[in-house]
């Protein structure tokens, strides 16, 4: 699914939920009748903020607007799932170091995820993304 499709999915399924006509939830998200029926139909390039502010009144984080359910995860970092379970096996004097060193590569992973996110925003939003 791209961009345009995650958000006209999300916003059917948030109208849906809220049981509002089109005019209703424009007016709840407080834009336009014609930019809505837009986005609904996978047309038109909300702006930032237009997008920052139909987030907002659905108290969705910008990722869950435009990226629906879409894991950033790799398969990295499933693997990372059992070392807390092996850190607590290790030596006490090297435990603690451990410790950080796997907060550090989580932290690189959280990173890595937010880049990715930023700059499929960017690109979205410069209109170069294709598909």
């Amino acid at each position: 699914m791209n961009i345009k499709e995650n958000i006209a999915a999300t916003l059917n399924e948030e109208m849906k939920k809220r049981r509002m006509s089109i005019d209703k939830f424009a007016k709840f998200l407080e834009i336009g009748k014609t930019s809505l029926q837009n986005y609904l139909n996978k047309e038109g390039n909300p702006s930032l903020k237009t997008l920052e502010l139909i987030a907002g009144k659905l108290n969705l984080s910008m990722g869950e607007l435009l990226f629906r359910g879409r894991k950033f995860h790799s398969s990295g970092r499933t693997s990372l799932n059992g070392i807390p379970e092996e850190i607590a096996l290790l030596h006490p004097r090297v435990r603690e170091s451990a410790q950080l060193q796997f907060l550090s590569l989580q932290s690189l992973y959280d990173l890595s995820d937010k880049l990715t996110l930023e700059e499929e925003v960017e690109e979205i939003l410069s209109g170069e993304h294709t598909a």
